[in-house]
């Protein structure tokens, strides 16, 4: 992951966005070129991208929407972006790896890719998706109490 973006080329923050709708902050998010990267809760999220895509959306955000708190974050690279581009560079040591796997245990670890349960049936795709994907932590049953191990 390091080696995705170089230092500097990348970017996140975090959108505190209490009594703020999803919706009124997605259009200039996208407008900038920055995407979500972290669902945390619904009350905030991170974006990531280019530093100056990031930058973009602040700067609209903060016109656009005067109650979003925008709070650029430390980082050296825009993890869970489209832009580190990992998806596929992952995919060869995960398969190197994949023998070493013990899918039916997967129902038991939390995806941040999909906010749920892992499926041993998607194991290895939803593991090469979480490196470039966003975190869902607000989708399906995250948070929800994890199974009783066998």
């Amino acid at each position: 992951m390091p080696h995705a973006v170089p230092p500097g080329a990348g970017a996140m923050a975090a959108l505190i966005m209490t009594g703020v709708a999803d919706s009124d902050a997605s259009g200039p998010i996208r407008a900038a070129g920055a995407e979500v990267v972290n669902h945390n809760s619904p009350d905030q999220v991170v974006i990531g991208g280019s530093t100056e895509s990031v930058e973009r959306a602040g700067a609209a955000l903060e016109e656009a929407l005067p109650d979003l708190t925008f709070v650029r974050l430390r980082g050296s690279a825009p993890f869970h972006s489209t832009p580190m581009g990992a998806r596929e560079r992952f995919g060869e040591p995960l398969a190197r790896c994949a023998g070493r796997l013990r899918p039916e245990r997967a129902a038991q670890v939390t995806s941040n890719y999909t906010g749920g349960f892992h499926d041993p049936d998607t194991l290895l795709e939803h593991l090469r998706g979480q490196v470039a994907g966003p975190v869902r932590w607000t989708d399906k049953n995250a948070g929800a109490a994890c199974p009783r191990r066998p």
